[in-house]
């Protein structure tokens, strides 16, 4: 019988926001409750951590939130001596905002669960140069919005985006790739569906095996995209983004109420497969059925569940307004 996930292990990823596989043997008895540990320090972002304890996958029981686990962490190979707060949901602030080329430790205690404890490194930012955006407007359409009593624009298309990677070299780097759009001028921000053509980064077919599953998965479409410096290390390599945006305005000759941002991530390793396997996890989820086996998550958290992996960001800015008249 080959070995299996629970499953658990999403759950934090969808609340929350020295590598090994952790794998659970499932022999058809209920497993034992481990701590689940979901943490992603990110350069310039407040810490934040989320502790929970696993349920056995086939239960309908509400994964129960840890309120009193003792933390200790260490930053450089120093106590991060920071007050902890709690902030509910199992969530804890760390009072501390990590940076580029921390190296990151925990340690959690919860009575009656075995100790955990994971580390990580928090990447440097991705070598960004010769940015170059333009967009394509494939429909428009106006309506009298009665709400408002105002005519309304609506505007869709396409927005491509090209800039130039240069990738460190002599070191494992690992990139995540995002296009957001945000409306109404807040910080909602929405991440699209984008794809690249790419037959450096990729394969000719763009597919990519899920594992002994015997289904293939498209590696460069998404609303991630992955990829590591393994075909262009120490080197600069041009990147083409493209994907779709929707632009509207209340009235004719207003501002449109869109923003558009392409996030240019690098991940730690364990950040990076806890990613690439979660999407693997929900692609086979879309297209198989429950008699398929589960995808292996991964995990880098020792005596526990989870994963602590650092990222760093940078940000591309689009202003779409600027192409439409």
């Amino acid at each position: 019988m080959k070995r299996i996930y629970t499953y658990i292990i999403i759950a934090i990823a969808a609340l929350a926001f020295a590598s090994c596989e952790k794998e659970i043997e499932f022999t058809g008895e209920e497993t034992a409750p481990y701590i689940m540990f979901f943490s992603e320090p990110a350069d310039g972002c407040p810490w934040v951590v989320r502790i929970t304890q696993s349920r056995f996958f086939l239960s309908n029981d509400t994964i129960r939130a840890i309120s009193d686990a003792q933390i200790e962490a260490s930053v450089n190979g120093q106590p991060l001596n920071t007050t902890i707060q709690y902030l509910g949901n199992g969530r804890y602030d760390m009072g501390y905002t990590p940076h580029c080329g921390d190296t990151i430790s925990v340690r959690v205690n919860v009575a009656g669960l075995p100790t955990i404890t994971s580390g990580c490194r928090v990447p440097n930012k991705a070598n960004i140069t010769n940015i170059e955006f333009s967009m394509e407007e494939d429909s428009r359409y106006s309506r009298w919005d009665e709400y408002t009593q105002d005519s309304v624009i609506s505007i869709n298309g396409t927005i491509n985006v090209s800039f130039k990677l240069s990738d460190p070299a002599g070191e494992h780097n690992y990139y995540m790739l995002r296009l957001a759009e945000s409306h109404n001028g807040d910080d909602n921000w929405h991440y699209n569906y984008f794809w690249l053509d790419d037959n450096v980064l990729f394969d000719n077919t763009g597919m990519e095996e899920i594992f002994d599953l015997g289904i293939s998965e498209p590696d460069n479409e998404g609303n991630r995209i992955f990829f590591t410096d393994e075909r262009i290390n120490g080197k600069e390599h041009t990147i083409k983004v493209r994907g779709g945006y929707y632009l509207w305005s209340s009235n004719i000759g207003s501002e449109y109420n869109s923003q558009s941002r392409l996030e240019i991530y690098t991940l730690s390793r364990d950040m990076y497969l806890f990613y690439k396997t979660l999407k693997a996890v929900q692609y086979q989820d879309e297209i198989t059925s429950i008699f398929a086996e589960p995808v292996q998550l991964h995990t880098n958290v020792t005596g526990g569940i989870g994963v602590l992996g650092g990222s760093a960001k940078v940000v591309i800015d689009v202003d779409p307004t600027i192409f439409m008249k």
